[in-house]
């Protein structure tokens, strides 16, 4: 560990994250592509308990981002025991790629958020984050001070579109940041994701029964989900899902998880095979025990 990381996060007063900081900087560190780690947000000024998780933005030598974000998942998932794949968050507007992961340690799950940019933007962030180096020397001082992100360039490659199994860990994540974020006492924030964890699902369903969402909006999904029966058993299931709010009791959330798992075995049961070791990691995690309805088999046949 470089002397600059222990002397940051002694500064930072040691939060409970400490260990899991010093641990994800370590491994990413060990490999020859990354030459700058910050931590950003509130833990960069020692908040004792980080209401957002951990972000890093880990600068990576320019030509080698794509090797990065190529090995990323593999790292997270087995050095550090991520209980999901990550969520590669579309809604960053910047160039930069971020990906959310949930990591466990002793019987809770912290967020992890990294971004990934080129050494060539090292310390280039919007003037409002707080930012701490805490891996690598200082970047170069004659950067403009009031750098920001880069914006996406017009013409360039559109970012592909999310898989159903993507689309599922992003609802996970955002369910659980509901439901900690309404622990907290942060119900607007928490209504907030509950819209996200809703859109999630609509586009996973769309996606799994080739219906077409104008735009990644609600207009015409009604109509979309009217001509099946898996359709229709969807539409059900998320009219029920958007009339609760989030209260971040157990129960809700148990109810809200087994609701989405419901439809995504409606519409996607390959995905659930596929991820089923992981959300009974997650589902430990959270205390919510097995629905059977979610494993029941799906309805053959798409008719009337």
């Amino acid at each position: 560990m470089s002397q600059i990381m222990t002397e940051a996060l002694v500064d930072a007063g040691r939060h409970r994250a400490f260990a899991l900081i010093e641990e994800v900087v370590e491994h990413l560190a060990a490999g020859p592509y990354v030459s700058h780690i910050h931590l950003c947000g509130p833990a960069a000024h020692g908040d004792p308990v980080p209401v957002e998780g951990i972000t890093l933005a880990v600068a990576v030598h320019d030509r080698h981002v794509a090797d990065l974000w190529q090995v990323l998942d593999p790292l997270v998932l087995t050095d550090l025991g991520a209980v999901l794949p990550g969520w590669q968050d579309r809604r960053c507007a910047s160039a930069d790629r971020e990906a959310v992961y949930l990591i466990g340690r002793g019987s809770t799950l912290t967020r992890l958020r990294i971004r990934v940019m080129p050494t060539s933007m090292a310390g280039c962030f919007p003037p409002n984050l707080p930012t701490r180096l805490i891996y690598g020397t200082e970047p170069a001082a004659d950067r403009p001070s009031d750098a920001v992100p880069r914006p996406a360039e017009p013409g360039s490659a559109p970012r592909p579109t999310a898989t159903a199994a993507e689309l599922l860990v992003e609802l996970l994540c955002l369910l659980h940041q509901a439901s900690d974020r309404a622990h907290r006492g942060l119900f607007l924030e928490s209504y907030g994701d509950m819209a996200d964890v809703r859109a999630a699902l609509r586009d996973l369903v769309a996606l799994s029964l080739g219906e077409t969402v104008p735009g990644g909006s609600w207009y015409g999904i009604d109509a979309a989900l009217s001509h099946t029966t898996i359709g229709r058993a969807c539409r059900r299931e998320l009219r029920n899902l958007v009339s609760s709010l989030p209260s971040g009791e157990p129960a809700q959330i148990s109810a809200i998880l087994d609701t989405c798992l419901r439809v995504v075995r409606l519409t996607a049961p390959q995905v659930l095979t596929e991820l089923s070791g992981q959300i009974d990691s997650y589902r430990r995690y959270l205390d919510i025990p097995a629905d059977e309805r979610t494993l029941v088999a799906a309805p053959t046949g798409g008719g009337a």
